[in-house]
């Protein structure tokens, strides 16, 4: 993988990341539910999300440790 293609990647993992941290406080944190356009590109970012991260290496349980961690902890 070329270096601008690693950084592209990186930047979309993490720019997939912002996003489903969002949906993840507000259906988790506040109780709110998506609605079917939100859960459609949520379907979509979390899979994309899986292959980035799969693509360096991440296992699952990384990924969703990285997803979530700050949901719970923050609330302790």
């Amino acid at each position: 993988m070329s270096a601008s293609t690693s950084t592209d990647r990186i930047e979309q993992f993490f720019h997939h990341l912002a996003i489903l941290k969002d949906y993840a406080r507000r259906v988790i944190g506040g109780g709110d539910m998506l609605s079917t356009i939100e859960e459609d590109d949520r379907k979509h970012r979390i899979r994309q999300f899986l292959d980035i991260g799969l693509s360096f290496d991440l296992t699952e349980k990384e990924m969703v440790t990285i997803l979530y961690r700050e949901l719970f902890t923050a609330n302790r």
